[in-house]
């Protein structure tokens, strides 16, 4: 069990920093409406772009990864992630920043394909639910320290947001870095919603009910700001 994390560590911190870096900047949208002085309907839109996004790469990323393979596909969506954040920062328009979270979640659905498939690839099936649930903790404490940054720092300082920006660089160099070979490449499904019903639909529902029960509380985050 302990070699098996060893291996896959640098996979799991790069997946730390994606998740807190998305976090963190989820929250920070709501700031940015507030201080331009947007209402929250802008919020909800920017939401909705996040989530739209995020549906086309888990559509069309399984064809990205088929091409160019896992690591350079993590590392060509990390610095998209790392514009989209820097962009962010600098710009004021809610058309703008709806733009750029729908270019985040694309990126961030084919980050998470490839570090969970690879994770997936290189643990043994008997060990397989452990390391899940523990990969799944740390996601859950970068969401929690991503917060906990909000109560220490000044969100509204220059270098607060590059902060994070720094962080998606480093996942890169984590999966650069990591001992574990990728997976074998293989060819992606013909129909990606028809093959997912016959294994699992209840998966199926949950792809849907998640996003449609969290987007409302990040559209909620403007009224609170």
């Amino acid at each position: 069990m302990r070699s098996i994390l060893v291996s896959l560590s640098s996979l799991i911190s790069a997946s730390f920093f994606v998740n807190m870096s998305n976090a963190a900047i989820t929250t920070m949208i709501g700031i940015f409406v507030a201080e331009a002085g947007g209402e929250q309907s802008d919020v909800a839109l920017i939401a909705s772009c996040y989530f739209v996004g995020f549906l086309a790469g888990c559509l069309l990323g399984p064809r990205h990864i088929h091409r160019i393979g896992y690591p350079r596909s993590f590392t060509a969506a990390a610095a998209v992630l790392t514009i989209a954040i820097v962009a962010l920062d600098v710009s004021d328009t809610p058309l703008v920043w709806a733009g750029l979270r729908m270019m985040m979640g694309f990126a961030v659905a084919v980050t998470t394909a490839v570090t969970d498939a690879w994770i997936n690839d290189k643990t043994p099936n008997n060990q397989r639910g452990r390391v899940i649930a523990i990969y799944g903790m740390v996601l859950g404490v970068a969401s929690v320290l991503s917060q906990m940054a909000f109560f220490f720092l000044d969100a509204g300082s220059n270098g607060f947001v590059l902060m994070f920006a720094i962080a998606m660089n480093c996942a890169v160099v984590l999966v650069a870095l990591t001992s574990a070979a990728p997976p074998e490449v293989a060819a992606p499904p013909a129909s990606l919603f028809t093959d997912l019903g016959s294994v699992s639909k209840a998966a199926l529902l949950s792809a849907h009910f998640r996003p449609a029960s969290h987007a409302p509380d990040i559209s909620l985050s403007c009224r609170s700001t």
